[in-house]
């Protein structure tokens, strides 16, 4: 089974986002906004890898009919 896109996706960076708010108010008094949350997971994102150690990019790679 090969499960992606957003659907898989939604309910992890809902999580994160949460948790990220959580920290934020706890730690600072306040909630980062919108762009802000979008800004942090941009930034801490890293590049995966297959097996050789290519880089795994679903988005952009091509795929076989």
């Amino acid at each position: 089974m090969y499960l992606s896109g957003s659907s898989m996706a939604a309910g992890v960076v809902t999580g994160t986002a949460a948790l990220m708010i959580e920290h934020a108010r706890n730690q600072f008094g306040v909630a980062p906004t919108a762009n802000a949350l979008k800004a942090m997971l941009q930034h801490t994102a890293f590049t995966l890898t297959d097996g050789c150690g290519v880089a795994y990019d679903v988005l952009s790679r091509a795929r076989a009919p």
